[in-house]
């Protein structure tokens, strides 16, 4: 039973078509199977994707979900992802759950929406912020170091020679 669009391409089918099973399913997975380019567009986004600063925990999940789908990832794949794109105080948290199925990820990020304050996220990117700059620092540093030595012992000038038999 077709509903909607698909009741509605089902009536503009031929006979030829409709009325031979093989034929009709080879129809319709070319007309709504999904392509492999949007796979591959998919697979992209799900290992890419992060929780938006606007966006709830289950819209975001939501959204994963969708694009796993399209993918056919199971389960486990799709937990590591959501787990990867969360925000990092959510989760944190919720790795600290240590959930074994998907509701209860979800579960365990609307708490951490819930109850953990919004700038600690902040927080966490500014440190993290903080950090790329004290490591830039060092290595500017150690670059200034390596520099200043080099020039001091190549502009050294050569030793007298002292006197033979004085």
């Amino acid at each position: 039973m077709l509903l909607d669009s698909a009741a509605d391409w089902l009536d503009q089918q031929p006979l030829a078509v409709s009325g031979d099973f093989d034929r009709l399913r080879q129809a319709f997975e070319e007309r709504y199977k999904t392509p492999d380019i949007l796979k591959h567009i998919a697979a992209k986004e799900i290992f890419n994707r992060r929780q938006k600063a606007d966006e709830n925990v289950e819209d975001y999940i939501v959204s994963m979900r969708k694009l796993a789908k399209m993918i056919a990832a199971d389960d486990k794949i799709i937990s590591y992802v959501i787990l990867n794109g969360l925000k990092p105080h959510i989760s944190m948290y919720v790795t600290q759950q240590k959930p074994e199925t998907m509701q209860q990820i979800l579960e365990a990020a609307k708490i951490a929406e819930i109850t953990t304050p919004a700038t600690m996220g902040v927080d966490t990117s500014l440190s993290e912020q903080l950090a790329d700059v004290h490591l830039e620092v060092r290595k500017l540093a150690s670059k200034w170091d390596r520099i200043t030595t080099a020039s001091v012992s190549g502009s050294r000038s050569p030793s007298p020679a002292r006197g033979i038999g004085m």
